[in-house]
């Protein structure tokens, strides 16, 4: 693998039209896979806190809600 890194890397085969497309092709890959990995990780945990916090409040109201009704009620009895 060594004796093929450095025969590509070789400017009179590096700047070839075949070889150079394919090494940028191959960076301009890389630098897109960590591009995409890096935002939907960023993406995902910031809307996971969004669920976490919004079920958060929904669970408040609903306990609010129900300690009113059991007062509601404990007035009535």
């Amino acid at each position: 693998m060594d004796a093929a890194i450095v025969h590509v890397l070789k400017p009179e085969v590096l700047f070839t039209p075949m070889v150079g497309f394919r090494v940028l092709l191959t960076i301009g890959s890389i630098a897109l896979a960590l591009v995409l990995a890096s935002s939907i990780r960023f993406y995902s945990h910031t809307c996971m806190q969004s669920v976490n916090k919004a079920s958060e409040v929904v669970e408040d109201k609903i306990k609010s809600e129900c300690k009113r009704v059991v007062l509601i009620l404990d007035k009535s009895a």
